[in-house]
């Protein structure tokens, strides 16, 4: 399903986000309540990731998932920061597919590069990214 930049801003002020707000976990919100999925994350990045049900973290799988899951990445920078609180977590998608060595997600508030694009600029693009200690896969059920 494709959605117009106009019908994706506002799905995703209906979670709060504003122009200028960064907005990759507005639209993973906005995605999950899409598709009825029961949720807990806000405008801040942390807040998707589920602590109560962690796929992969640290490196390496906790538990087992199938294709109908919905599982949502985030992406930690660590080693720019002293401190693990919330792992540092300033990125987020949803998982597409998970293979041996990388993981497929489609995020918002990225660029081809993979980067953040700005706090109003950007789309939403397909990524693969590697399966590192940076990862963090966690899954939200439909109720």
């Amino acid at each position: 399903m494709a959605f117009t930049d106009q019908y994706l801003q506002y799905i995703m002020s209906l979670q709060g986000w504003k122009p200028t707000y960064h907005w990759c976990s507005f639209f993973v919100a906005a995605m999950l309540d899409e598709c009825g999925i029961p949720h807990k994350i806000s405008g801040w990045s942390p807040t998707a990731y589920n602590k109560n049900d962690v796929i992969y973290t640290d490196g390496k799988f906790y538990q087992s998932y199938n294709p109908n899951d919905v599982l949502v990445m985030t992406l930690s920078y660590n080693h720019f920061r002293k401190s693990n609180r919330y792992k540092a977590i300033g990125h987020t998608g949803i998982v597409d597919r998970i293979n041996p060595y990388s993981v497929r997600t489609i995020e918002g508030n990225t660029n081809d590069s993979g980067s953040r694009d700005g706090r109003s600029s950007g789309g939403v693009y397909v990524k693969i990214r590697p399966l590192n200690k940076s990862i963090h896969i966690t899954r939200w059920k439909k109720a």
